[in-house]
């Protein structure tokens, strides 16, 4: 959110997004939710407006927590940082990262079990039961969602423009896809090792002429 929530919205939001990553968007209601905060719905409709509102809250906090998303606008900002700087070195810095990145991937997917991908999960509930997401805008919070993977996306290519691959749009969406697969498979088996997931990436990377 754009502005810093009040000690109650934070109280709100936090609840708001254990429940829905573990039982659903749907399934948990305003009553509900309020009660377990501990704080009144005349308190969350101040704050956030609506149930729609409040949905679009967590899913932007879920990114903000992201530490995979962190490192990989880290990477971003620090190759901005090197623009002009040491060229010849730039695509094995980038290699690095990239391969860096898968690892923070499957770290992320193994602390989160079951739970899953907050955003595909989401996804999936908004877009294929539109009657249980009554009294959300399905739209609006699908926009948020495919808003964050373009942002992934646009990222990733930035890194693997640097990295030399032949085309760098077609390898980040394979790297988006593959660290999807690997969020979506925590959710109902064990994901691969970081070794396997290093070398996916590197697989690809070989494909798209980006091996080291």
């Amino acid at each position: 959110m754009a502005n810093p929530l009040p000690p109650v919205g934070e109280e709100l939001l936090a609840t708001a997004l254990d429940l829905f990553t573990s039982r659903g968007i749907s399934a948990v209601g305003i009553q509900e939710l309020t009660e377990t905060a501990g704080h009144t719905r005349d308190s969350l409709y101040r704050i956030f407006k609506s149930k729609t509102g409040l949905v679009l809250a967590t899913l932007d906090r879920y990114k903000e927590e992201l530490p995979w998303l962190e490192f990989l606008q880290s990477a971003v900002a620090e190759l901005d940082r090197r623009d002009g700087a040491a060229p010849a070195d730039r695509p094995e810095w980038a290699r690095t990262q990239l391969l860096g990145l898968m690892n923070q991937v499957t770290a992320w997917s193994v602390q989160r079990g079951d739970r899953g991908c907050y955003l595909l999960r989401s996804a999936a509930e908004l877009r294929d039961d539109p009657k249980r997401a009554s009294g959300i805008d399905r739209q609006v919070a699908l926009a948020r969602i495919r808003g964050f993977h373009q942002e992934t996306r646009r990222l990733l290519g930035r890194l693997t423009q640097a990295v030399g691959a032949s085309n760098p749009r077609a390898l980040a969406a394979a790297l988006h896809l593959q660290i999807y697969g690997i969020l979506g498979t925590a959710a109902v088996d064990r994901p691969p090792s970081r070794a396997a997931a290093r070398g996916y990436a590197q697989a690809l990377l070989t494909q798209y002429g980006a091996a080291g």
